[in-house]
């Protein structure tokens, strides 16, 4: 392709563009790819990406083959840069609902990757996630054979298997393959290594995410590793505690994770200081916590506290800022009845 000189766009930025919106940044990418600026094989990927994010936008059915065509014309069908545009083409179509369409080009990018010995992890997470999306799962696993769990990749790949089925909505399978994988790298590796910890701290997220009977007793396992390891004033150890915390919050049984709140504030402000995101969002989420038990004067002075950090910490329109402001109102008197909204975001941990 014939380079152009550069244009009055600010190509340096890309492709991060800042505020813009994604109708913004298409046009942005489609007046700088036609004139070939930067480099035309990452502005053709960024646009393939934004047309799978926007997969109504009006050029993308004519742009998105034309990026291909591109590829292949100039840089060969089977570089990897083609493949991988080949790949995301497939998302687009995804995205549009062209299932037939988009299974074709998952499989046409892992086979080429294939029969020219290029990597194939991702095509191969693509087509399975695509299929198992689907529930077509006998399918899926003949694309990603379920590992023996025999050696080290054999674990890793189990815990690989169960993020793509966590990602296809496979929970109960993704369990499955968490545990198995979990045990596997307790008998081969022990408790303490890094994978093992790994694996249980994922297993602790989907469970609690799901809602399971065991979640709880996963995350203290999960916080045992980490305080065993790393220490108990860790950042990661922190992270898990809290999230142990707005565990049993979510189990009902609000005086205990006050408790723990409480302590993890204090610990949070003496490790990381006031002014860390951890501090502010763990500080948040124990101030709703008083909220909903009706400790109205305690979780407003909290709040009262919390609001100009979380305005310079986190931004005036971040939820715990907003939910900071609201409650603050309130406890001044100026709005009696508070919009309420869901706890703030909790952090989360997956030491992976």
């Amino acid at each position: 392709m014939e380079r152009r000189a550069r244009t009055t766009v600010n190509l340096d930025l890309m492709p991060d563009l800042g505020d813009v919106t994604m109708d913004q940044r298409i046009q942005i990418l489609l007046t700088a790819y036609a004139r070939h600026d930067y480099d035309w094989k990452v502005l053709g990927l960024d646009l393939l990406r934004c047309f799978e994010v926007e997969p109504g936008h009006p050029r993308g059915p004519e742009v998105a083959p034309r990026v291909l065509a591109d590829f292949r014309r100039e840089i060969g069908k089977r570089h990897p840069m083609t493949l991988e545009a080949l790949r995301v083409l497939g998302d687009v179509l995804a995205a549009r609902g062209e299932e037939r369409e988009a299974e074709r080009h998952y499989r046409s990018s892992l086979d080429l990757a294939e029969r020219g010995s290029q990597p194939a992890e991702r095509a191969r997470d693509s087509l399975f996630l695509f299929l198992a999306g689907r529930g077509r799962l006998a399918e899926a696993r003949k694309v990603f054979d379920r590992p023996k769990g025999r050696d080290y990749d054999d674990i890793v790949g189990w815990g690989r298997l169960g993020r793509l089925l966590e990602a296809a909505g496979q929970d109960d399978q993704a369990a499955r393959e968490y545990r198995d994988a979990l045990a596997a790298a307790d008998a081969m590796l022990g408790p303490d290594h890094q994978l093992t910890m790994n694996l249980r701290t994922l297993l602790a997220m989907l469970l609690t995410r799901i809602e399971h009977p065991d979640a709880e007793a996963v995350q203290r396992g999960v916080v045992d590793d980490l305080e065993r390891n790393n220490g108990p004033d860790s950042p990661s150890t922190l992270v898990a505690r809290s999230n142990l915390a707005s565990l049993v919050r979510a189990l009902g049984r609000p005086d205990e994770a006050a408790e723990l709140f409480r302590v993890i504030v204090d610990d949070h402000r003496r490790v990381l200081g006031l002014d860390h995101p951890g501090t502010v969002l763990t500080a948040a989420n124990y101030a709703n916590l008083l909220y909903d038990m009706d400790r109205r004067r305690e979780s407003g002075q909290l709040f009262r506290e919390l609001l100009p950090v979380a305005v310079r910490v986190l931004g005036p329109d971040h939820p715990a800022t907003r939910r900071a402001r609201e409650v603050s109102s309130s406890a001044s008197g100026h709005d009696p009845s508070p919009v309420r909204e869901k706890p703030a975001p909790t952090e989360s941990q997956t030491n992976s």
